[in-house]
């Protein structure tokens, strides 16, 4: 039955979506500057043609436009005169002055994108010769934006907090609140980037939304090829990191005689040996006899063992049209399998932790223009993911983790796991559990399961005056989760008693040794339901643009929850069914104006203010009810239990800024912004009776402000430059970020409270610089730089502690908290190729080097001495008393315990790649 789903799941989609459409105003003038009426004016893109006169003040206006690059062709009295390359972005309005010199032919032209807020467009070509591969890369690459421990943040905002859109679909995993959905980089045709200012139709994306644009309704057959490969850089005595991507697209009309119907597929392979390269790897000569001969070997080649991860990621489309209705269908899949590098584990590799994540959707968008000036647009669908998390031996074998005898612990020094002895073989008992000779198992298992679908998604779109736009939409998602997670599964042999196991929709069944479907009325699958309608209006006119918008969103965990959660059992230690309540729905509204305004030819201002609200995360708001009552009645526990009634977090967010342009080729660009973010979810600990137990709240907030400073060369000369500086200040009562805090035990909020002074947020960066440089040069080269420069991360400095760096404790801070700063970064990536072109076919040919200057960039320090590499506990006297008990062989495998390879950033990086377009 499974297969015969997925079958029918990919016959439904092989029938995506368009992102939502740009407008794109035109004005033409003749060299004098008169307005010229009645020219005829054609727009061409793959998707669309379309047609239309200059009125009497020379101006025409097209609408609903699906984002890429566009052709513009001007006729007028037999002559003609053409533009190529010219950008529409979603929900962004374009304004195209175009200078004519008929007699000549020749056109000059001026672009404005009308817009209220702040917002950024990689077109197909930045794509190909920009220093970074896969729209995330790209992202991080933008002002305002930065990455912290692989996760994207954005003006101080969390990492669940940007909106990813992949042809105007959402892509997000509701259990932790991000996406993790990857698409071919040869199907990267545009993206979008909007910092601020996005519309009412963007919901749960309180810091920025991402649009990334694929090819659509190809009309004739267009495909490209991508290979890149770090192997060569041993030519350059550069080290190979194992980096290995092939990436194919190919797409057109299904017969040659009928292009109402196109397809669209791209697939992409990577096999990355070392997924995350580090400086600072390395294998010392006393490692010899505590590695394996492979992980030493590779080591000491500096590049980190067990580290691989391979994905695979697909895209497929199929476009139709009956008469006047349009189908447009979309189905992609990305799979991911990772192992990871923990430091710990360095003796013990083969039980490091490894992932398995996958994620497929499928949507069908009918599209159907009543006429010019009414769309509808209609879309149903759905999205599945799984994730596992588990031993690097066992995996998903949870009898296999049992350990009668216990999981064995550190080994003499207590500094790193002990690892598997290769000369004995493992001993089991009767019942087959592993009894002796085995490494320490990685003791923590999860396994979630999601699925959320999409009855209703209806958009309509009218222009009921020439330059006045409606939108309206509504919209229902239906989610059902299982979720299981074993915390020690070395104690899977005992069937019953001490159940350290989070579950609902899902139960171990110990016969077949599976993970089995499992409901009941406590801890069965969730099933939330959320849902939101809006309406917004746009009216443009001679150099002004005004933005109005409301929304209404509704949140229903349907779960239940103890009615008194400091006291939940009642007093007699049982968490009975009368002592439930259910759990609240959520009805929030929120505002949006926007203002864009032309002063004159060169100067524009522009302001918006919005109301954001954030869905919580589920990981955040359910728990297994039995397990709850289990902890809590017996003894203190440090995980965190989840709280269906999280409100939704809100932000309150205002920017202005101005845009001057010197000439036709300068301008420069100022933005303020100030954002003030409430009911944030944070873990606190609550004083319950009979025993304190952690969970989660809406009790922080966060003030947001920050002032951006950006200056654009366009081409001259074949060369083009932007530089931006961003001063920001992000302060909140949360000293942590989601979803690191079930990893923090001793968490330093009070019980029952939170922090109530604003503190820097462990992603606050006061000051960054950005800078692209693009030359175009003779023969057809090229070249592409990318400079990232800012101050480093906040962190509490300490004392040396008492304890050990991996065990449990923290150091006493002896200053303000969040009040230091770690050393700052600076990164120089670049690209230079070569471009060919051999009739239809281009091919592009490039060395892509990360890291040029080699720049040695840390991810985190020691709060004890603010170094990377050495925490100065050898120096106190429980470290004094180490080095009397183990010697120089102590103290070597210390300072190796220091050096986590995971606190740095990448070293040199040199890449080779070739993209051919055909």
């Amino acid at each position: 039955m499974k297969g015969l789903r997925w079958i029918a799941i990919t016959v439904f989609c092989l029938l995506p979506t368009l992102a939502q459409g740009g407008t794109l105003i035109i004005e033409v003038a003749d060299s004098e500057g008169w307005l010229l009426p009645n020219v005829h004016v054609v727009l061409q893109h793959p998707q669309t043609q379309q047609r239309a006169y200059t009125d009497t003040n020379g101006r025409c206006a097209f609408l609903f436009l699906p984002s890429g690059q566009y052709t513009v062709h001007f006729a007028r009295n037999d002559t003609s005169a053409s533009l190529k390359n010219i950008p529409i972005a979603p929900e962004t309005t374009t304004e195209l002055t175009a200078t004519i010199d008929f007699a000549a032919p020749h056109v000059s032209t001026d672009i404005r994108y009308l817009n209220p807020g702040t917002g950024r467009v990689l077109t197909h070509q930045n794509i190909i010769q920009r220093p970074a591969h896969g729209y995330q890369a790209l992202i991080a690459q933008q002002p305002g934006i930065l990455t912290r421990r692989n996760r994207l943040h954005n003006r101080g905002g969390r990492a669940d907090e940007i909106a990813v859109y992949i042809d105007d679909i959402l892509q997000r995993n509701p259990v932790i609140g991000q996406s993790k959905t990857d698409i071919p980089s040869t199907a990267i045709d545009q993206i979008a980037v909007m910092t601020s200012g996005f519309g009412a139709q963007y919901g749960h994306a309180m810091s920025g939304v991402v649009h990334v644009v694929t090819p659509q309704n190809l009309q004739s057959y267009t495909g490209a090829i991508e290979t890149i490969t770090d192997r060569p850089a041993k030519a350059f005595q550069q080290l190979s990191f194992g980096y290995n991507i092939v990436s194919a697209s190919i797409g057109g009309p299904i017969l040659p005689s009928h292009k109402g119907t196109t397809f669209y597929v791209s697939h992409e392979w990577q096999h990355l040996s070392d997924a995350t390269p580090r400086y600072g790897v390395f294998a010392a000569p006393i490692e010899r006899d505590y590695l394996s001969e492979n992980a030493f070997n590779v080591l000491s080649r500096g590049q980190l063992p067990h580290n691989r991860q391979t994905q695979n990621a697909f895209l497929g489309k199929l476009n139709t049209r009956f008469k006047r209705v349009h189908l447009h269908t979309i189905f992609q899949t990305t799979t991911t399998n990772r192992e990871h590098y923990e430091h710990s584990y360095r003796y013990d590799l083969a039980h490091a932790p490894r992932t398995r994540y996958q994620i497929r959707s499928g949507f069908l968008t009918i599209q159907y223009p009543h006429d010019k000036n009414l769309h509808i647009t209609a879309r149903i669908g759905g999205t599945t993911g799984q994730y596992q998390q588990g031993d690097g031996v066992h995996f998903t074998r949870l009898l296999d983790y049992a350990r009668p005898n216990g999981n064995p612990s550190f080994d003499a020094d207590r500094l790193f796991w002990k690892a598997d002895q290769d000369s004995t073989s493992v001993s089991t008992d009767e019942r087959g559990f592993v009894t002796g000779d085995e490494g320490h198992v990685y003791n923590e298992f999860v396994q979630y399961k999601f699925r959320s679908v999409t009855p209703l998604d209806l958009v309509i779109t009218a222009q009921p005056l020439p330059h006045h736009l409606i939108q309206a939409g509504v919209a229902v998602h239906m989610h059902h989760l299982r979720y299981y997670q074993h915390l020690v599964p070395t104690f899977l042999f005992r069937q019953s008693g001490f159940p350290e196991v989070i579950r609902y929709g899902y139960t171990f069944d110990h016969p077949s040794k599976l993970l089995v479907s499992f409901n009941d009325s406590r801890n069965g699958a969730k099933q939330p339901i959320t849902g939101a309608a809006y309406v917004q209006t746009q009216a443009e006119y001679n150099g002004l643009m005004v933005q109005m918008g409301m929304r209404l969103d509704y949140f229903n965990p349907r779960d239940h929850l103890p009615e008194n959660d400091l006291e939940p059992l009642g007093g007699d230690f049982v968490l009975n069914d009368n002592e439930l309540i259910p759990s609240h729905s959520r009805l929030s509204l929120s505002p949006r104006a926007g203002l864009w305004c032309a002063f004159n030819a060169r100067t524009a201002f522009h302001a918006h203010y919005g109301v954001f609200r954030q869905m919580p995360n589920f990981e955040t708001l359910y728990t297994d009810l039995d397990y709850l009552a289990y902890r809590v009645g017996q003894v203190r526990s440090f995980y965190a239990f989840g709280y269906p009634n999280l409100e939704l977090p809100r932000t309150s967010a205002f920017e202005m800024g101005l845009t001057h342009q010197f000439n036709k080729k300068t301008n420069i660009d100022v933005t303020v912004y100030l954002k003030r973010v409430v009911n944030q979810t944070q873990r606190t600990t609550l004083v319950a009776q009979p025993v304190y137990y952690d969970t989660y709240r809406s009790r922080d907030d966060a003030t947001l402000r920050g002032i951006e400073l950006s200056a654009h060369l366009k081409p001259v000369n074949a060369i083009a430059l932007q530089t931006t500086y961003v001063f920001a200040h992000a302060a909140g009562t949360s000293l942590l970020d989601p979803p690191e805090l079930d990893s923090s035990p001793g968490f330093l909020n009070t019980p029952n409270t939170s922090s109530t002074k604003p503190l820097p947020l462990p992603f606050d960066r006061r000051h960054s610089l950005t800078t692209h440089f693009h030359a175009d040069l003779p023969y057809r080269l090229w070249f592409d730089a990318v400079l990232q420069s800012s101050t480093g991360f906040p962190y509490t400095f300490g004392e040396a502690s008492s304890v050990q760096i991996g065990q449990v404790g923290t150091p006493s801070p002896n200053e303000a908290l969040q009040a230091v700063r770690m050393p700052g970064f600076f990164q120089l990536d670049l690209r230079m190729g070569k471009s060919l072109y051999v009739g239809s076919m281009t091919a592009e040919f490039f060395i892509w080097i990360i890291n040029l200057s080699n720049r040695f960039n840390t991810q985190s320090v020691y709060p004890t001495t603010g170094q990377a590499d050495a925490s100065a506990w050898l120096a106190t006297p429980e470290g004094r008393d180490f080095l009397d008990q183990f010697g120089e062989t102590g103290r070597q495998k210390y300072e190796i315990k220091e050096r986590d390879p995971l606190h740095y950033d990448t070293p040199r990086q040199i890449r080779f790649g070739m993209v051919i377009h055909f």
